[in-house]
């Protein structure tokens, strides 16, 4: 198409708009064309909100659900069209510096109960690509008004198992497979249409304009080229969370002047005491609480893979009855978002059911029966309620395979003291919070697909220690007790029984392998459990030089503090136990007042100084404030040791100086995934 000077904007007659619409319907059934290519029939779209402002004050006045137009469609495919133009040319040119975009398969042992879900509720999905994912969306539901709602759940809990899409330099990741685009479909693909928004366009740019001869290459190495990836990640995943964050404030000041608002909304996911909905005219997610409900009881049970809450609402008057309401994903309700006061939040809650009524079940599809409103006191006392869920455990039982993928990260989480005593006390009263007796509920372990029972002892007690069953664990041989890192030929307490009788962990083996290793407990890192991945001590009490007997450092045996710095290089640490690292009397930060939290060792060593001086890239903290701050991308290496001794117990932490366990693990994970050939984190809690 010619287009010609007094085409413009505001300008247009009406044998303009025909001249435009022939091309523009041509360009949109191409687009449509090259997206079937990758994907199928239809599009898989979010539903997004949008706001209108008052243009004196800049306060939303008015919202909707963006609508997604052909016009959207056809911009967005033309730019990704460029975007992997831009993903083959740059590989092909500088295949071992190349920046590229990659999104890994989904996490299996979500996917597969996913799957499971699926085959017990009897939708027909194919998962065995996106594409044919996609597809099995568009085929399942029907046209009718809340079509778009059910696909929009299902879209919700498919994306549970995915990863998030990364940044990365061809030049660091070897297998090409990996550098597929799931969520695409595509085998290359990178960030090259914004770059006034993004850095990793303005990288891209760089990269083609070499490959076009109209620029000199880029003169950096691929580990380089791989940190500046992990920057644009972790902005990437910033800047989404300031948008979530943004658009549910404006939301919440939405509510605030113009609330309280009803809504159609259809249950998205279900848990032991609340559930999530989509409210439909306004596209957002909410959860609702039980306990913020008017019930008598509720009650929580899950039927293989298929969670289902019953309300029992109180009566709104004394002769009427109570009525019973069930709650299970797809279930049709009706909402009312309230402004909170005191704060820029809202709270959505759950409109009563008519009584009258009783309450109806929407039913969606053939596929989703309404369930049944018998208690589970009722079902239990029925045959079939015990064969039915005989029959659908061994259905999923016979239906497992095995895992054929390699692991590249390992997390070894420790409960210590975590016997089968514990576990069905936990057991009992997970479900006795959620209103039953307690004994019929199923902790999150109790659900994985394979499980099996150790055998705890010692090759010299009956009843072991946490030394004898770290170096059990972590170094795969049986011990005497109270040893660490050492075979049976070693004797507790002689330290000539040492030498000659060292065993390797999997922490010393996943670092020779050249994985990124770490530690995390809430105990001190000198601990028997810890110290089992990194020590090799005749005695799992000598922490510092200082409680070790003389004949022990004769005979040059090394405490476990010095062997935490010395042994292995361990990429993070963190826990207590400050006062083994650092010479005598020295004050503690934390506590400098306390003579009885000063360093204890004699040789006059400060291991913390060494640690920092041997290692580039490393940095010590030893509160809650300066592991926060630990967000740059050079630092390798990090000890952070928030007590002398062991850590507090999570009831009496202090939570202003002390992280808690989540903390310092995903902190641990932040570093260590950094690592191309993946990482080892060795996680205890006591």
């Amino acid at each position: 198409m010619h287009w010609r000077n007094e085409m413009e904007p505001g300008k247009f007659s009406e044998k303009d708009s025909w001249e435009l619409q022939l091309p523009m319907e041509k360009l949109i059934s191409l687009v449509s064309e090259g997206n079937r290519n990758r994907f199928g029939e239809g599009w898989c779209v979010w539903m997004k909100l949008s706001f209108t402002l008052d243009q004196e004050s800049g306060m939303p006045q008015s919202c909707y659900v963006y609508q997604y137009r052909d016009s959207n469609r056809l911009v967005e495919e033309f730019m990704l069209l460029a975007n992997m133009a831009v993903a083959h040319r740059i590989y092909r040119f500088f295949p071992e510096q190349a920046f590229l975009r990659r999104h890994p398969p989904p996490q299996t042992k979500l996917l597969k109960d996913l799957m499971d879900f699926c085959n017990q509720v009897g939708l027909d999905i194919d998962f065995s690509s996106a594409g044919t994912l996609q597809k099995s969306l568009n085929e399942i539901f029907g046209a009718d008004k809340y079509s778009r709602a059910r696909k929009e759940v299902l879209t919700y809990m498919f994306s549970r198992p995915m990863q998030m899409a990364l940044y990365f330099c061809t030049g660091v990741v070897e297998d090409e497979t990996l550098f597929r685009h799931y969520a695409l479909n595509v085998p290359f693909y990178t960030h090259f249409t914004s770059p006034i928004r993004r850095y990793a366009d303005i990288i891209v740019h760089r990269l083609l304009s070499a490959s076009l001869g109209a620029s000199s290459p880029i003169k950096m190495e691929k580990e380089d080229i791989q940190r500046q990836a992990e920057h644009c990640n972790d902005r990437k995943m910033a800047s989404k969370r300031v948008q979530e964050l943004s658009g549910d404030l404006f939301f919440s000041i939405f509510v605030r002047e113009c609330g309280p608002l009803e809504s159609e909304a259809m249950v998205m996911g279900v848990l032991s005491k609340a559930f999530d909905v989509l409210v439909l005219k306004f596209g957002i997610q909410k959860r609702i609480y039980c306990n913020a409900l008017p019930l008598l009881d509720f009650r929580f049970q899950k039927m293989g893979k298929k969670p289902e809450l019953t309300l029992v609402w109180e009566p709104e008057e004394l002769e009427e009855e109570s009525v019973h309401q069930v709650i299970t994903i797809f279930t049709l309700v009706e909402v009312v978002l309230t402004a909170d006061s005191g704060s820029l939040k809202y709270s959505a809650l759950l409109k009563r059911p008519s009584s009258e009524k009783h309450y109806e079940i929407q039913v969606i599809s053939p596929y989703f029966p309404a369930p049944s409103y018998a208690c589970p006191e009722d079902a239990e006392k029925s045959p079939s309620y015990w064969n039915k869920g005989a029959q659908r455990r061994l259905e999923l039982a016979l239906a497992l395979q095995p895992e054929a993928q390699r692991a590249k990260n390992i997390i070894l989480f420790m409960g210590d003291g975590m016997g089968l005593s514990t576990m069905s006390a936990a057991r009992i009263y997970k479900g006795q919070l959620a209103g039953g007796s307690g004994e019929e509920s199923v902790l999150a372990m109790e659900t994985f697909p394979h499980m099996a029972l150790a055998k705890t002892y010692t090759i010299d007690r009956q009843v072991p220690d946490s030394a004898g069953t770290g170096t059990a664990y972590l170094c795969g041989v049986k011990a005497n007790a109270k040893t660490l890192g050492l075979s049976g030929a070693a004797v507790y307490g002689k330290c000539r029984t040492t030498f000659g009788n060292e065993v390797d962990s999997i922490l010393h083996r996943a670092r020779l392998a050249g994985k990124s290793v770490g530690i995390v407990t809430t105990t001190r890192v000198q601990h028997a459990s810890p110290g089992a991945a990194y020590a090799h001590s005749a005695s799992r009490s000598w922490y510092a030089d200082a409680n070790m007997p003389k004949e022990a450092l004769r005979d040059g045996c090394k405490d476990i503090a010095y062997q935490l710095v010395h042994n292995t290089d361990i990429n993070v640490i963190l826990g207590g136990g400050r006062m083994y690292m650092t010479p005598k009397r020295t004050p503690d930060p934390e506590y400098p007042e306390d003579s009885d939290q000063n360093g204890t060792r004699k040789d006059g060593r400060d291991l913390i100084a060494e640690w920092l001086s041997a290692k580039q890239g490393a940095r010590y903290v030893w509160d809650k404030k300066g592991l926060d701050a630990v967000k740059d991308d050079s630092v390798s290496h990090l000890m952070g040791l928030f007590e002398p001794k062991d850590m507090r117990y999570e009831l009496n932490r202090n939570t202003s100086t002390d992280p808690s366990i989540v903390e310092m693990t995903e902190k641990a994970i932040r570093i260590l995934r950094r690592n191309p050939n993946g990482f080892f984190l060795f996680v205890e809690d006591e």
